[in-house]
């Protein structure tokens, strides 16, 4: 098997949505084989298998994208806010072509960065508790002055739009058939 920047190299020169599927299938949750598992997901509904590891992760990463896209219109809709950003920290951040599918999706900026969040948050409120920090919103500026972020701008939004539809379509498919067994 290839590394994580092999993958993400193969993905990036992939073509567009090869496939989209819902990344919470269950299906997914400890498969025998992934790749065989995303291959019957294509087929039981209407979609062409990828052909190569490249469209594989693809179509995964893009599909991520949609559920976050599925999530943060679902925040929106429980808490009446509307969001002009994405934040995403911890390891995740490290993986620049996700977080540009996540700004394309949203249609949000996103991000990115710390990638040590769980620790530097940790840190930061033990030095409120010790009254080192004034406050937590005093402990957040300190850590965005002392580590670096990226920032991924939205492209091909009509794209990324119509593709979404197409993603909605394909959970409601798996949602059904998982109701039908």
């Amino acid at each position: 098997m290839a590394d994580i920047h092999t993958l993400l190299q193969l993905a990036e020169r992939a073509r567009p949505f090869p496939f989209v599927l819902d990344p919470d299938d269950p299906l997914l949750l400890h498969p025998a084989s992934m790749v065989r598992t995303i291959h019957e997901i294509c087929v039981q509904t209407g979609q062409r298998p990828p052909a190569e590891l490249g469209e594989l992760v693809r179509g995964v990463l893009e599909s991520l994208a949609f559920k976050y896209r599925t999530v943060l219109l679902e925040l929106q809709e429980v808490t009446g806010c509307t969001f002009s950003r994405v934040h995403i920290v911890g390891g995740g951040s490290q993986n620049q072509l996700l977080s540009q599918f996540a700004a394309n999706a949203t249609g949000c900026p996103v991000i990115t960065g710390p990638v040590e969040a769980s620790a530097l948050g940790n840190v930061m409120l033990q030095l409120v508790a010790l009254g080192e920090c004034k406050s937590v919103s005093e402990a957040r500026e300190v850590v965005l002055r002392s580590v670096a972020t990226a920032l991924y701008v939205p492209q091909s939004a009509e794209v990324w739009q119509e593709k979404y539809s197409a993603f909605q379509q394909v959970v409601r498919r798996q949602a059904a058939s998982r109701k039908a067994i």
